[in-house]
């Protein structure tokens, strides 16, 4: 599956999610300014307006967004943040090359990290006008099989999604940025397994476990 058949799934997934809360919403509170989008609150009239000018609607808060994910989610991955980011030293370099090959080596030999990754970016990038939660567990499990708990999702509101937001890493370190959050979605994967984050303690205990174990097996 290319990236567009990807992105085309996701737009497919992420439009019906929008409607259905718009409908909802606007039976609720037909006052609200948004309902005024539509001339009437039905399914008909909201996919129409979702489906304008190639789906524009359903990026509210900039396409660019949607770009910057595409372009990294590309078999030669770039950071790009309305046009590629040029590492200003040889430092920069290295740390955005570090970065390229991470998530080459991640998607090789652990997809499972990968495309959790790139969930993970969907609600830190805030790449929909809405429903960019649901979007990217739909994208997580469309890709491995596997759902993004409730307990990974929290993880990534409380120390992803509050502290970045997609201008500012656009306009201050995206490289360092960057390699942050990606590290830390990384680690959430990692560690925030079966719904509960593993502690500092049980993985250390873990860790002399398989060290005694291999002492024995070797001592055989």
């Amino acid at each position: 599956m290319n990236n567009s058949d990807i992105i085309h799934d996701m737009v497919v997934f992420n439009k019906e999610e929008q409607i259905k809360t718009r409908i909802q919403l606007c039976e609720d509170n037909p006052s609200l300014i948004v309902c005024s989008l539509v001339d009437k609150n039905t399914y008909e009239h909201w996919y129409n307006y979702y489906s304008q000018n190639e789906n524009a609607n359903l990026f509210s808060k900039g396409i660019n967004r949607l770009e910057t994910w595409d372009k990294l989610f590309q078999n030669k991955p770039i950071l790009y943040f309305s046009k590629e980011i040029i590492p200003a030293d040889s430092k920069e370099n290295a740390r955005l090359q570090n970065l390229i090959k991470m998530l080459k080596r991640l998607k090789a030999v652990k997809p499972l990290h990968y495309f959790f990754i790139f969930a993970g970016l969907i609600i830190i990038f805030q790449v929909f006008g809405d429903a960019n939660h649901r979007t990217a567990k739909f994208f997580y499990k469309k890709m491995t099989g596997n759902d993004m708990t409730p307990q990974q999702e929290m993880v990534i509101n409380d120390e992803l999604l509050r502290k970045y937001e997609y201008y500012s890493i656009e306009n201050t370190t995206p490289i360092y940025t960057m390699n942050k959050i990606i590290k830390k979605l990384i680690e959430i994967i990692s560690t925030v397994n079966g719904g509960k984050r593993k502690s500092k303690k049980s993985r250390i205990k873990g860790k002399i476990k398989k060290c005694k174990t291999r002492k024995k097996t070797f001592g055989k």
